[in-house]
């Protein structure tokens, strides 16, 4: 009798967990179709966004994947314009070339402002390379914190 009593009890337990993470997905969907400003293509990267600012502007901007402003900044690298639209797998060897050469080029400082402007010009980078940006990117915010 205890056995199931038990029973009974985690499957209460599971059953209001599910519950609740439904609720949670349900709300995230409910916010994703206020704010479509905060939710990118699929083939860009989806960072979230937060609506409270550090206080820290000019760094919140330069090391932010988004923007709040539609220009896009060039790293001089406007030979890339002619990927927009382009799967990446379909990149020739000196398209792949011409893409390493931007990012490696790049200062850390730079990369989060490079990625977001790819974004709005709709380039998308070998997912590599995009790891790597974001390994960059993330490596400047964690240090940035501390």
């Amino acid at each position: 009798m205890e056995s199931i009593l038990v029973l009974i009890c985690f499957l209460g337990l599971g059953l209001v967990i599910l519950i609740l993470l439904e609720l949670r997905e349900r709300q995230r969907q409910r916010q994703a179709e206020s704010h479509p400003e905060n939710v990118q293509a699929d083939h860009m990267v989806r960072v979230p966004v937060d609506d409270e600012c550090c206080g820290r502007h000019s760094v919140c901007e330069r090391e932010s994947l988004l923007t709040s402003r539609p220009d896009i900044v060039y790293y001089d690298d406007e030979e890339l314009d002619r990927l927009a639209g382009v799967n990446p797998d379909d990149y020739t060897e000196k398209d792949l070339t011409d893409v390493q050469e931007v990012f490696y080029t790049l200062q850390d400082k730079d990369v989060a402002g490079w990625l977001r402007s790819l974004q709005l010009r709709e380039i998308t980078i070998p997912q590599a390379l995009l790891d790597e940006a974001l390994l960059i990117v993330s490596e400047r915010r964690f240090a940035n914190v501390n």
